[in-house]
């Protein structure tokens, strides 16, 4: 006897059960990636300053960083209030990943993750405080 699969039940792939399962284990699944691609940012940070100047570095990594975004710059290209915005933010983002590469120079990449991940969970505990106790 030959065993059939009972017809309207197509059997999917593995990663097609992973991945479409449902929101939360995708939401899960995509928290882990986001961590993983953070916790390794101080780690390559530091291995390229081994090579390039943490100016240089910098000019890089936000190069590659805004092409993706490109589009959305030609299409508010107009708007004053949008692009001044998105400069002010640039520039003090810059200034604090300049900051940070510098920064590697003197410290060991374990501390600055301490570091990163203590401010992290600080700002977490700060929204938890000012949305119970709004001012």
């Amino acid at each position: 006897m030959v065993w059939k699969m009972p017809v309207g039940k197509e059997k999917k792939p593995f990663w097609r059960n992973i991945l479409f399962a449902s929101k939360k284990v995708r939401s899960i699944i995509l928290l882990n990636v986001i961590t993983v691609v953070y916790a390794s940012d101080i780690l390559v940070v530091k291995e390229a300053e081994a090579t390039m100047d943490p100016a240089a570095f910098s000019a890089v990594r936000f190069v590659m960083s805004a092409i993706p975004f490109l589009p959305f710059v030609f299409r508010a290209r107009d708007d004053d209030r949008t692009r001044n915005s998105g400069i002010e933010l640039g520039f003090w983002l810059s200034l604090a990943y300049f900051i940070q590469a510098v920064g590697l120079l003197t410290s060991e990449a374990g501390c600055a993750s301490f570091i990163s991940l203590v401010t992290v969970e600080f700002k977490n505990f700060l929204n938890k405080c000012y949305s119970y106790f709004p001012f």
